[in-house]
């Protein structure tokens, strides 16, 4: 089968943890069928997909208590995490009921994905034993589109009058991702990989199928291996891009990238 060994990666004391260079103490000389493929990678889901430079963090709403601008930090969220995060404030902003029953107190609004169409729907809750009432969603202010747009929600007003529990869904699907749907991992090293009908040095394609802020893992049950670019290498340069061409920002997470050198022979 030939010769094989392995190098380990890890980008941790790297000043850009997803774009980098790994320095070998000697250069290596590989002659032949040498290729290189990957049998481990790991990192964490921590690309933030709602931030101020997004400008889609910001929400705001009325009731018979006020009106109300919620600015949501910087992080990554699923719609689960950000209805959690928007129920916090809501009840901080005395915007709830009572449940008469368990005393429990129920925001007037509630963000949760809908399974069966794949849209999001949002609640939004009469207040009983508040008196006269009217709740609006202002996805027509323009701090707010980026939000809306996340959400699949046109920019336009919500609004729910007194004696009533209404239930909007999305007219689109969410773009929680904001149209990632994938990452590349890419090593200078790699030849002979293909995206979109050009050669590239992609040397691993991942989908994060975990929730924010855990741990991705990868560990091919069959590794790809590619034709090394050059026979003299002295270093390595790895970066992550998204489907869509973007650099990726993991707030300072590192890659694990466990490498497998191996020479087919002719």
């Amino acid at each position: 089968m030939g010769e094989q060994f392995t190098v380990f990666v890890d980008s941790t004391n790297e000043p850009n943890t997803t774009d980098f260079y790994y320095k070998f103490p000697n250069t290596l000389v590989l002659e032949g069928n040498w290729t290189v493929g990957v049998q481990f990678f790991s990192t964490y889901n921590t690309r933030h997909n709602i931030s101020a430079v997004k400008a889609n963090n910001v929400f705001k709403y009325s009731d018979n208590t006020g009106s109300y601008t919620i600015t949501v930090p910087d992080g990554a969220y699923g719609i689960e995490e950000l209805n959690g995060y928007l129920l916090g404030q809501f009840i901080s902003n005395a915007s709830f009921q009572v449940d008469v029953d368990t005393g429990e107190k129920v925001p007037c609004i509630a963000i949760t994905p809908n399974y069966s169409t794949g849209l999001v729907d949002i609640q939004i809750q009469e207040f009983t034993n508040s008196g006269a009432n009217t709740v609006n969603i202002f996805f027509d202010d323009v701090v707010c589109e980026g939000l809306a747009d996340l959400l699949g929600f046109s920019h336009t007003q919500i609004q729910c009058l007194t004696g009533a529990t209404r239930i909007v869904s999305s007219g689109n699907e969410p773009s929680v991702n904001n149209g990632i749907t994938s990452f590349h991992l890419h090593a200078d090293i790699a030849s002979r990989s293909f995206l979109n009908g050009q050669e590239s040095d992609i040397l691993l394609v991942y989908t994060p199928r975990v929730s924010p802020y855990s741990l991705v893992t990868v560990e091919p049950i069959n590794i790809l291996y590619l034709p090394l670019s050059r026979s003299k290498i002295s270093s390595i340069r790895f970066y992550l891009r998204d489907n869509l061409g973007g650099t990726v920002d993991l707030e300072g997470e590192a890659l694990n990238i466990n490498l497998v050198f191996k020479r087919f022979n002719q």
